[in-house]
């Protein structure tokens, strides 16, 4: 796969990086990970290749609703993380 790499083709290094190839030389490859941000890179830490999906899925304009379920576990007295929940005081030394 290394060795396929060619200009213009998006890329995600082992590291997670999504990128596109810019050039190819010897054993390295130069990434752009933004517009004019190009940084080099071993041909091995390139992970996969990336290809686009072939067709996206129609996205509607209906809200989301969550579960009924859902609604009445958002419902509960007091999340964990209140003030009213319990501390242990701190111990101090002995002078």
């Amino acid at each position: 796969m290394q060795n396929s790499l060619t200009p213009g083709t998006r890329v995600m290094t082992t590291t997670g990086l999504f990128a596109t190839v810019v050039a190819v030389d010897n054993e390295d490859v130069v990434l752009e990970i933004a517009p004019g941000i190009e940084t080099r890179w071993v041909k091995a830490a390139i992970g996969r290749v990336v290809t686009p999906p072939a067709t996206l899925r129609r996205v509607t304009s209906r809200p989301l609703t969550r579960p009924s379920s859902a609604r009445r576990a958002r419902r509960s007295p007091r999340p964990p993380w209140s003030a009213t929940a319990t501390r242990t005081p701190a111990r101090r030394s002995p002078d």
